[in-house]
């Protein structure tokens, strides 16, 4: 199980947060392991419990409780650690940092933020107040608040740059890092430019939007202002965009004029509670492959691969009937034949091949391991992400492909490049030849400790740049 955030309870207990999709809500174990018992108890279906943190009075918890938005319904709460029972606030919260002078020390965005809190009741006890502004805005812990005072917190956002990774390990980098890019980008049918998802720091929350970037130019354009969405994909022709909402909350697919010169156009919305994502259009121009998240169903991810089509009542259909975890993706061949999918064996990925909304059999392309499958432009490859060995860093691999007149025949295999540490996310460049990647910049980063910090009083700061 993968636990979001721990906390020491006792000398002989630990708080862990949710592990979805087996438990929702935070939990309780041992220090010398066995069984994790429920510690509370989500009130909404869609909400998740994570990021424990017990107070120095040793009884009050706190943690995040996440809803099913981007960030906006993410909310800081307080609990009892004896009783489990628990009330959520309407502070907008990354996580806790610690508690000190009887205040509670929190991220929120980009800020740090502190509230009053009565531990006796378990209670916030007034009204909220920004200590610090431009903290590091990550899923990862950026600060941290000692019950002596001591206050760590890194400083500068994260940022990214787009790299070409060439067959002999070459790198080129072709952006500079001024951009906390969420996802690697997509190349556009001509080469010319990518789509890719920016996240940006706003106060106490932040935004995604889509914007392309020109590798000519070398220059960045926003595209959208919804502040929420992300996964852009080009339309075949290359005019248009496809993106999602993120999350579970209002999402929808959108498709939006590349130039950004009219208002994106909501092609399909789904309730509360379903995600879209890994969207890429047909290259026939007439429709869309996505994949549909529902929940969860026992201990596995409920994921569907989908077909739209643009016109007429754009009802969604199912392409495969096969057990996809949380690995799900699809491409069709450029020749609109097949389709280049992501499903599940023995407890394991791997990409499948089958004929693409037409009768026939599957057959499977990658040898140990597989994900997220692109066809090459010619329709003669198709590559995929693959781990070579457990724990080890991601390759791009590709397998060269005959089609039949009935089914496709894999005729080679290699392993392309190695992606970065930390990447397994990729495109590929035009001519086939050069794998698009993003490596994490760490530049814009300065770590900040001060001592004796009473969240009213002036910091003296010192700093070490990472």
């Amino acid at each position: 199980d993968s636990y979001s955030g721990i906390a020491w309870a006792t000398d002989d207990a630990i708080v862990v947060g949710s592990a979805r999709p087996h438990r929702p809500g935070l939990g309780r174990i041992a220090a010398t392991g066995g069984t994790v018992r429920p510690q509370t108890t989500p009130r909404e279906e869609t909400s998740v419990h994570g990021f424990p943190y017990l107070a120095p009075d040793r009884k009050t918890l706190l943690f995040t409780d996440w809803g099913p938005g981007f960030i906006e319904d993410d909310v800081l709460a307080v609990g009892v650690l004896e009783s489990g029972s628990f009330q959520t606030t309407s502070l907008r919260a990354g996580r806790t940092a610690g508690v000190v002078d009887g205040h509670v020390v929190y991220t929120a965005g980009a800020s740090l933020m502190a509230v009053p809190i009565d531990s006796r009741r378990a209670r916030l006890a007034g009204e909220p107040i920004r200590v610090i502004e431009n903290v590091t805005l990550s899923d990862l812990r950026t600060a941290h608040l000692s019950t002596s005072g001591t206050l760590a917190y890194m400083r500068g956002q994260l940022s990214k740059r787009l790299v070409l990774l060439e067959r002999d390990s070459r790198t080129q980098t072709i952006s500079g890092d001024e951009h906390n890019m969420w996802s690697v980008g997509r190349f556009s049918p001509d080469g010319h430019r990518i789509a890719l998802d920016v996240w940006k720091p706003s106060g106490d929350t932040s935004t995604v939007d889509i914007w392309t970037f020109d590798v000519k130019d070398r220059a960045f354009t926003r595209i959208t202002s919804l502040g929420n969405v992300g996964e852009p994909n080009w339309t075949s022709d290359g005019t248009g965009l496809l993106f999602t909402t993120w999350f579970t909350r209002n999402v929808a697919l959108w498709r939006q004029v590349a130039d950004g010169s009219q208002p994106p156009e909501k092609l399909l919305e789904v309730p509360n509670g379903v995600g879209l994502f890994q969207v890429a259009a047909t290259p026939d121009g007439q429709g869309v492959v996505f994949c549909r998240g529902t929940g969860f169903n026992g201990t596995d991810m409920i994921e569907e691969l989908l077909y739209m089509p643009f016109a007429g009542a754009r009802t969604p259909v199912p392409l495969v009937d096969e057990p996809m975890g949380s690995v799900c993706s699809g491409r069709v061949s450029p020749d609109g034949r097949w389709l280049a999918y992501t499903a599940m064996e023995a407890g394991r990925p791997h990409i499948f091949v089958r004929p693409f909304r037409a009768a026939g059999g599957r057959v499977k392309v990658s040898d140990s391991n597989g994900v997220q499958p692109i066809w090459s432009r010619d329709g003669g490859r198709i590559f995929y992400s693959h781990i070579a060995a457990e724990g080890g860093r991601p390759w791009v691999a590709a397998v060269s492909v005959r089609a039949t007149r009935r089914a496709l025949e894999v005729v080679g295999r290699e392993r392309v490049v190695q992606l970065p540490p930390q990447t397994r996310a990729f495109d590929v460049g035009p001519g086939d030849g050069r794998i698009l990647a993003l490596v994490p910049s760490l530049d814009r980063i300065q770590l900040m400790v001060t001592t004796n910090w009473l969240p009213s009083q002036p910091m003296v700061k010192s700093w070490v740049t990472l």
